[in-house]
């Protein structure tokens, strides 16, 4: 440990490494291993592997409504490297929040957020105009914020599961 991080102790005891400094080191360093330690690094690694494919899974879910025979062969057979390097980014989403944050709920939340509110607007907005979700509808959301208070725009079956798949997972991750 640095002398700035235990700088209490150290001037406490004169400057020295004494017994208490020791002591508080071994309880710093035994807490820090109770946090990053608690679950086996199979599990965690399932995980980070596992999760972002659900993610994936539940946003095309939403978008396309269902998954059937067609999304297995056509959609996904015929572009699994396009789906391979979306799983692989949200993986990579997943392990920048789980860093940062420290904890997987946060990285849970996070991937399911950037998988599913995308698709999920995509799938409100086939249904009321007819076409995608587009880069440049990211200019007229005030203009789609008004619009979508008028219509009768509802939450489908998949959002709702998407949702509640995500709420089980981050807790879930709050033991990883």
């Amino acid at each position: 440990m640095s002398r700035a991080f235990c700088g209490p102790i150290f001037k406490r005891n004169g400057g020295g490494r004494g017994l208490a400094s020791v002591t508080t080191e071994s309880a710093v360093r035994q807490t820090a291993k109770q946090h990053t330690d608690t679950s086996p690094i199979w599990l965690r690694a399932a995980a980070t592997v596992l999760v972002p494919l659900v993610a994936l899974l539940c946003c095309e879910w939403i978008h396309r409504g269902k998954l059937n025979g067609q999304f297995w062969t056509e959609y996904l057979g015929g572009h699994i490297g396009s789906y391979l390097l979306t799983w692989v980014f949200l993986i990579g989403i997943y392990l920048f929040f789980s860093h940062l944050a420290g904890r997987h709920t946060a990285a849970v939340l996070a991937v399911g957020l950037i998988a599913c509110i995308p698709a999920a607007v995509t799938r409100l907005k086939l249904d009321f105009r007819g076409e995608p979700f587009l880069p440049w509808d990211l200019s007229q959301w005030q203009e789609a914020a008004a619009v979508a208070n008028k219509s009768n725009l509802k939450l489908t079956g998949p959002m709702w599961a998407s949702l509640a798949i995500f709420a089980v997972l981050a807790v879930l991750g709050w033991w990883l």
